[in-house]
């Protein structure tokens, strides 16, 4: 009977051990599972520079810059890109600069899409793009349909979707609409998009290009990093200060523009890096702050919002021909807040700021206060030795 007991405790703990081993295998798979799901932000927004687009010509491997008139109207022209995602779906919306064309002119082939970075590699895939997702009018069916590319290291591609699209567009209006099912990219939890319009005119073998720049996935946060921290002023204080923009990417925006935002708060910031406020690269931009002697002690948040360009070099070899050598800038911008904290501490007391200036000077007057009694001292005794030496001469005589 012992012996059955023992053994039906011994079961019991093989029970329960494997039971924790099982919930523990579950929570480590869950846990895995949500650790790959895609990033989810809120919508975001690129500025892309007018009239930025490029003339490729193939004939004789020649790029310049797109000539863009009146009678040109169908030349597509990137002006902003707002994007956005839940996890599954990442959408986007091309905000054209004139009304969407419907029906291409003949001999005209139009492109609109995103190219996806899904490893953040540029090694990998093809100029580092590993999906494409590609909106294009077929001129044989008078359809607009939308592809989805795998791109491989070895400069081949494989169609993974191919799809009738509709409802992307509004009659008379400047906006594409772009979405992709993040499941069909493996689901990746930090990626790169590049957006692009583009037209093939057939007649003179001419590719009109317009990128946007690269943009991050999920989105960097932006900070100011100041010469202090915390930055400290007192009531009544005025003080020029160095900051800095930072990114939780670790890189440096290579060009960036300051503009202060009006608020009621009882401290007054001024750029003063150059007339165009413009901070390049690690170089600091100064600031001038005046803090209100009515200001109470505290800490005061003031709001930044800061232009950043983003521009880069592309080679969109797989969009032409597979020999197609010449790189194709791009130019773009985006526009984020960021806050510059300030601490305000109670103004000095009388006694306060006597100390503070005697800490300051004290040590130069104590110097200096030395230098004099020893002078004064030295003149002296000069003096009585020489009255001494002329009473002695007198009383030899």
């Amino acid at each position: 009977m012992h012996k059955a007991n023992s053994i039906r405790m011994n079961y019991n703990k093989f029970y329960l051990v494997m039971l924790f081993v099982i919930i523990s295998l579950h929570n480590f798979y869950h846990m895995t599972e949500v650790s790959a799901i895609p990033p989810f932000f809120s919508r975001q927004e690129i500025a892309d520079a007018s009239f930025d687009g490029y003339d490729i010509n193939l004939d004789n491997n020649v790029i310049k810059k797109a000539y863009y008139n009146d009678t040109e109207s169908e030349l597509p022209d990137l002006r902003y890109i707002d994007y956005f995602s839940d996890g599954r779906l990442l959408n986007a919306t091309l905000w054209l600069n004139k009304a969407f064309q419907n029906t291409p002119a003949i001999d005209t082939d139009f492109h609109y899409g995103m190219l996806i970075d899904a490893d953040s590699n540029s090694a990998t895939g093809l100029e580092g793009v590993d999906y494409q997702v590609d909106i294009l009018f077929d001129t044989i069916t008078k359809k607009w349909v939308k592809y989805l590319f795998d791109h491989s290291t070895i400069s081949r591609h494989r169609t993974l979707a191919l799809e009738n699209y509709t409802s992307f567009f509004e009659k008379s209006n400047n906006f594409v609409s772009l979405s992709v099912n993040l499941d069909s990219l493996s689901s990746p939890n930090k990626y790169k998009v590049m957006f692009y319009a583009y037209v093939y005119q057939q007649d003179t073998a001419h590719f009109i290009t317009d990128f946007s720049n690269w943009v991050d996935i999920p989105p960097p946060t932006y900070y100011i990093l100041t010469s202090q921290n915390p930055l400290q002023l007192r009531a009544g204080d005025t003080k020029t200060i160095g900051a800095q923009l930072k990114s939780t990417t670790g890189s440096a925006p290579t060009v960036v523009e300051f503009t202060t935002i009006e608020n009621s708060l009882p401290i007054t910031l001024n750029i003063i890096s150059d007339k165009s406020n413009k901070s390049y690269s690690n170089n600091p931009t100064f600031f001038n702050v005046a803090v209100s002697e009515k200001a109470h002690e505290g800490q005061y948040v003031i709001p930044i919002l800061v232009k950043i360009s983003t521009g880069s070099t592309f080679l969109p070899r797989f969009l032409f021909i597979n020999n197609y050598s010449l790189s194709v800038p791009t130019e773009g911008s985006i526009f984020v807040p960021v806050n510059l904290t300030i601490n305000v501490l109670e103004p000095l007391s009388d006694e306060e700021r006597f100390r503070e200036w005697w800490d300051t000077y004290g040590d130069l007057i104590s110097l200096l206060g030395g230098g004099f009694a020893a002078g004064v001292a030295s003149l002296v005794f000069d003096r009585l030795r020489k009255s001494r030496k002329n009473e002695n001469i007198h009383s030899n005589h």
